[in-house]
């Protein structure tokens, strides 16, 4: 069964469109899913990524990428970023 929570945002999400970068540590993530808003090009995006993201990628509009996600730093563009879910 899948997890619908990553899905639905039911854990909640943060919403960045800025060039600071976004530490799960402080808590506001880990993250599991991103969504481009408008496209967006990552400095940096650490943790579990898929590879070919682990750089200076661009994610399209719309676009979600999922994985487990530990540091966003974005050069341009905004995301919404998932919360993983607390096991």
């Amino acid at each position: 069964m899948p997890n619908n929570n990553i899905t639905n945002g039911t854990n909640g999400g943060n919403y960045y469109a800025d060039t600071s970068a976004h530490v799960a540590a402080n808590g506001t993530g880990p993250w599991d899913c991103i969504e481009a808003v408008g496209d967006t090009t990552f400095t940096t995006l650490s943790g579990r990524v898929p590879i070919g993201y682990a750089g200076t990628a661009t994610l399209k509009d719309g676009r979600r990428l999922f994985g487990h996600f530990t540091t966003i730093t974005l050069a341009s563009g905004a995301v919404i970023a998932y919360k993983a879910q607390n096991l």
